[in-house]
């Protein structure tokens, strides 16, 4: 038997009855220098230890289209044992980029096992492999000319696959197999769309007699029950809470002219300054609308109860989506007199679109991993003019008594997006949503440089492997409704209240939502303020008694929803817009969340891991 024919026995051997071995690569991983020279090899020996194997893996489902799926794994041998482990996994996608090159024989050091062998024997392929044309990383590797057959077999197997996906479109739940493949699975939460669901409606047919992937029933329900375990230990201990102010303003490129104190602090009591406290930002002593309708607007926006917002108090977290950068200035001049207690964690800028995160500063310790990104899909689908911009971050609360309780690590995402315009538009936002939600993809290179640059795939995770996820921002929703019963509906009270839950029966949003065409299994606090788009600025013929431009159909565009598993407590308090704040033709939305973190009492001689037999793998317990 070949060394070819027993390494394909072997990477099958790793493989679950569900997938099957399409081609195997044996390959050298190459690394670009810091002036993005060619890669080279990473070692100057040819020892089996430093070679990688490359297998492009297919999974297919028992379902009407007979769906196939595929992805790449990367294997090495373990220096000790020799044993092949799985470091690396990435999915074949419609976006999945694959480049060949020859290199220079001469970038490539001769082996010291044959230091003699001559120099055209060493050329080598360059190849080049990323999740989309957008990741700034990219898995290089070198193959040796007598790989060259192949290698061309490989880059057709690979061709095909990303061809089906580009007809089939699948979705993230489709590449659920991968994860028995990657090495501390428990590291990785599981993709929030499957955590919401129900254990049965995640197993395939096989449940009921019929033919399907009975061996990754078993994976699934040997997760969940770990799963139900953790759980029930997080019962038994303590709750810690982590109180996060969400804000949404679209500034229509302006610069700040106003106090934001109302939309950064405002809460409960506490709407106004304290006495003694002159922001910057303040223009004049009658900087805000002194109108009757501005005053019952406020005093109509009700949310939550008073004794809420104010045991809420002041969040431990901001988390603000804005169009400008030059902002965070006017951030911390309308956090006042407590500006001092809190720093900026992160943000991630994309064109106009920016996120930014403010934590307080004794909490700073609490936030590992933090890990950011960005996607475009406005002209020509890549540039920024539209898009998204997302941080994801753990947190872990301080132990008081390390001895009684430890902490399990809850992740948190968030993403500020900015989708297509104009009323006819909305098909375009949903096919930009399920578009972002694919590419929207956090890499360790992805966290301001915290991160070493070069990692594996199995390092990678998209916007659902969280705890929690937040979606907020410019979404640019409108109401399928006449211009003229729209207005009417809010002339009906003299803030239109009354008119707000028959006009919602239009929103756009909500009617994606029910036709599951995008942010299915999204939660959205129920609205009770006037729609945020758009105002006029000041005097003007142009507008209407409400304030809205005549020319354009007032909507609400400023939106912000999250998604969270049945096991993960999110409380949310408050959400609203701030008519007190005039500059921008949009009105700032805020809403107030209240997460609740787990705690377990720690055992002696508690379980750490159980293992997985269907995967090349161990499935670690937190417990």
């Amino acid at each position: 038997m070949s060394m070819s024919s027993r390494q394909d026995d072997v990477v099958r051997s790793l493989l679950r009855p569900s997938e099957n071995l399409r081609c195997l690569l044996d390959v050298e991983p190459a690394v670009h220098d810091a002036g993005g020279a060619p890669p080279a090899r990473t070692d100057s020996t040819d020892t089996p230890v430093r070679r990688r194997l490359v297998a492009v893996v297919t999974h297919r489902f028992n379902n009407a289209l007979d769906t196939e799926v595929g992805s790449l794994l990367v294997l090495n041998a373990t220096a000790t044992s020799g044993v092949l482990k799985v470091v690396d996994a990435l999915p074949i996608t419609e976006h999945f980029v694959l480049a060949v090159a020859q290199t220079d024989p001469t970038d490539l050091p001769r082996a010291e096992t044959d230091p003699s062998a001559p120099t055209e024997s060493l050329s080598a392929w360059l190849l080049s492999i990323r999740r989309d044309a957008q990741d700034t990383r990219s898995l290089a590797f070198a193959v040796g000319a007598r790989h060259t057959p192949k290698l061309q077999s490989f880059t057709a197997e690979c061709r095909r696959l990303k061809e089906i996906a580009a007809t089939t479109h699948p979705v993230g739940t489709a590449f659920a197999w991968v994860d028995a493949y990657v090495s501390d699975l428990s590291s990785r939460r599981l993709d929030l769309r499957l955590r919401k669901q129900p254990l049965l409606a995640r197993l395939s047919r096989a449940i009921a007699g019929l033919p399907g992937d009975d061996v990754c029933d078993i994976s699934i329900v040997r997760r969940d029950w770990i799963e139900q375990v953790a759980a029930k230990e997080a019962s038994s201990g303590n709750v810690e809470h982590l109180k996060i102010r969400l804000g949404t303003f679209n500034v229509n490129g302006k610069a700040p002219s106003q106090d934001l104190y109302p939309w950064i602090r405002s809460s409960g009591s506490e709407s106004q300054p304290k006495p003694g406290w002159i922001s910057p930002l303040k223009l004049s002593p009658f900087e805000f609308s002194s109108d009757p309708f501005h005053q019952e607007l406020r005093e109509n926006n009700l949310l939550t109860a008073t004794a809420d917002l104010q045991a809420f108090g002041d969040p431990d977290m901001l988390v603000l989506g804005f169009r400008k950068d030059e902002w965070l200035t006017a951030i911390f001049a309308g956090l006042g007199e407590k500006r001092v207690l809190y720093e900026k964690l992160a943000s991630r800028q994309l064109v106009g679109m920016l996120l930014i995160v403010i934590v307080k500063k004794v909490l700073v310790p609490c936030f590992t991993d933090v890990r950011s990104c960005d996607a475009g899909s406005g002209i020509m689908r890549f540039m920024g003019n539209k898009g998204a911009t997302a941080i994801r971050l753990e947190f872990t609360p301080k132990v008081l008594d390390p001895q009684s309780t430890t902490h399990r690590p809850t992740i948190l995402t968030f993403v500020n997006a900015h989708l297509a315009a104009s009323d006819e538009m909305v098909d375009r936002r949903n096919y930009d949503f399920q578009e972002l939600s694919t590419r929207l993809t956090f890499s360790p290179n992805g966290s301001n440089g915290s991160y070493p640059s070069i990692s594996f795939v199995g390092d990678t995770y998209n916007v659902y492997q969280s705890d929690v996820l937040f979606w907020m921002v410019y979404l640019n929703y409108r109401l399928d409704l006449p211009d003229g019963d729209t207005r009417k509906l809010l002339f009906s009270h003299t803030s239109g209240i009354d008119g707000i839950q028959t006009l919602l029966l239009y929103d756009q949003l909500r009617a994606a939502i029910r036709s599951n065409n995008a942010f299915s299994d999204f939660t959205e606090h129920p609205i009770t303020h006037l729609p945020t788009y758009r105002l006029v600025l000041g005097a003007s013929a142009s507008k209407d008694r409400l304030g809205y431009d005549m020319k354009r159909k007032p909507a609400w565009t400023d939106r912000i929803l999250y998604m969270s598993p049945p096991d993960v407590k999110v409380a949310q308090v408050a959400y609203r817009s701030h008519p007190e704040i005039t500059m921008s033709d949009h009105q700032p939305v805020s809403a107030d969340f209240d997460v609740s973190v787990r705690t377990c009492r720690a055992r002696q001689g508690a379980l750490e891991c159980l293992p997985v037999e269907a995967a090349p793998t161990r499935v670690c317990s937190w417990l």
